[in-house]
Parts: C-alpha cells; structure tokens; sequence
C-alpha cells in the first residue's frame, strides 16, 4: 500500500515536470490567444517546462505528493520521500528520485515515462519502479490533470504489482 503511493507520488511529480508546447499566435500568446506573461515564447511555447507540485491519487489508498520538473530538452526528474513497507523478504524499501522523459502529443497534451531504483533497507538493490501517462495542462499554464500507470518490477523485471492513478498538479511559481 505504501509502495503504491510511493509510485503514485513519483508519478505525481513527473507528471508536474513536463514541458508542454504550442505555436504560438504572435509574440506573447499560445494559439488559444491566452496571454503568457510567466513563459517564455519564442517559435514555440513552453507550457509544462518548470517545477510542479502533483498530487497522485490511487484506488485504496490516501492521496500523496511528490515534486516534478520538467526540462524544456525532455528530460523529466521527479522527487519525493519514499519509504514504503514491503513483506517478507524486502521489508522496507527506499524509492530514489525518478528520472524520465516526456514529450508533447498534441497542444497542451503530453505523454511521460520516468524510472525510479527501490533499494531495500540495506542498501541493497531489489528492482525498479516504471511509470507512465499522460497530462493535460490548462489554458492558464499553471494546474494540470492526469493519469498514470505504474508497475513495480524485481531486479529481474519480473512484475511485482501494477496500478492506476489520477494526478493533479500546480506549476510552482515564483513568490508563490
């Protein structure tokens, strides 16, 4: 229960990271014509670049959060403390920040992928958890929503478990 909302953070916070980009109708508005004060705009705009707060949401379990930054390259790195309970013979387990990639599908639209290493309470490696989805970001650039579906493999990629989840995200903003 505990790894799932691990995942589901992880999820959250990769989510939060992705670029998002349109072309632009003139010089400081996306094609919709929504004014971009806080973005940047050259040929295209950047609508998901930057740091995100996600909320991941799963069945049967209590929302959590986790930090997302999207790079305006692709790159996607997420954050969040994990510590989730495992039986026998893992016991807890310790979740790294995630690393991924995401891209546009279509205007305001995006697909993300993002690996994150579990090591058990010793140190030792004992698998990874992949994660991936979609986002939708809002006119305004500034919350998104989406879902995801996370897996958690061994170390020898065989399936631990998988589950879905919903992700709300808020663009962190400066002096917010």
């Amino acid at each position: 229960m505990i790894a799932k909302r691990m995942i589901l953070a992880l999820i959250v916070a990769a989510l939060a990271a992705f670029p998002v980009t349109t072309v632009g109708a003139g010089p400081n508005s996306d094609s919709a014509g929504v004014k971009a004060s806080k973005v940047s705009v050259n040929t295209k705009m950047k609508v998901l670049t930057g740091s995100w707060i996600f909320t991941l949401t799963a069945p049967g379990m209590p929302p959590f959060k986790s930090l997302f930054t999207f790079t305006d390259d692709g790159s996607l790195i997420t954050t969040g403390a994990f510590l989730v309970p495992f039986g026998p013979p893992i016991g807890v387990a310790v979740f790294s920040a995630g690393h991924g990639e995401w891209d546009k599908i279509r205007n305001g639209e995006f697909a993300f992928t993002f690996v994150v290493l579990i090591h058990d309470q010793n140190a030792q490696f004992v698998g990874t958890s992949k994660v991936n989805g979609t986002l939708q970001v809002n006119e305004a650039m500034d919350s998104l929503t989406g879902s995801a579906h996370a897996c958690d493999l061994d170390a020898n990629d065989n399936v631990l478990f998988c589950f879905d989840g919903t992700i709300q995200g808020q663009r962190i903003l400066v002096g917010s």
